[in-house]
């Protein structure tokens, strides 16, 4: 006989709550998401994305899987809730002086892996803009864009309601275990993080 899927609750209706929530919802786990969204920090978000770090100008820890990965659930999320959400945009930075546009450049012909997310460094008037100051130039990451965390979190909660799966509930970890959940995973964000301290993790 074919085991009953697992019963996962997750709790908070931020962006993480919402990618774990939909993470168990494709394995084919039976899942709660609870929480209130009204105070999510993800609401106020940017949802900015970009794989260049520009303090050392190398590209973020493992960012090949990362944005892989962040582009194929995207597309199977617009595609679930019917919703534009993954908006491609070039990120510019200024370069603050030559030095800088030295180090930038000189990726280049060290091959470096950040070379794939971005492009050698130009004047702003090459660029087309002009209304920046910059004399030392910019350079431009292709790679980068932004994700619509609202809409995504407006579509999520219509999708988990139409299915009984959205509880306005409150949870702590003095709750424990929900009744009859297999796992409960804590997606609170930083508005646990005193009660969180209280219990040794920080």
């Amino acid at each position: 006989m074919a085991s009953s899927p697992q019963r996962i609750v997750v709790v908070g209706r931020g962006l993480a709550g919402a990618l774990v929530a939909w993470c168990f919802m494709s394995r084919g786990c039976r899942v709660e998401w609870w929480g209130n969204s009204t105070h999510s920090a993800s609401r106020v978000a940017a949802g900015m994305f970009n794989p260049v770090s520009f303090r050392r100008v190398v590209e973020v820890w493992n960012a090949g899987a990362h944005m892989a990965t962040m582009r194929q659930t995207l597309r199977e999320l617009e595609d679930a809730l019917g919703l534009k959400l993954l908006h491609d945009v070039p990120v510019a930075k200024v370069f603050a002086n030559e030095d800088y546009r030295s180090t930038w450049d000189d990726r280049w012909p060290q091959k470096h892996g950040v070379c794939q997310w971005a492009s050698r460094g130009e004047e702003l008037s090459e660029a087309g803009i002009d209304a920046l100051q910059g004399p030392s130039g910019v350079g431009r990451v292709h790679a980068s864009g932004w994700v619509d965390v609202p809409a995504l979190l407006d579509g999520m909660e219509r999708h988990f309601l139409d299915r009984g799966w959205l509880q306005d509930r409150a949870w702590s970890v003095k709750d424990g275990l929900p009744e009859g959940a297999d796992a409960v995973v804590d997606c609170r964000g930083v508005g646990a993080a005193e009660e969180l301290a209280q219990v040794g993790v920080t």
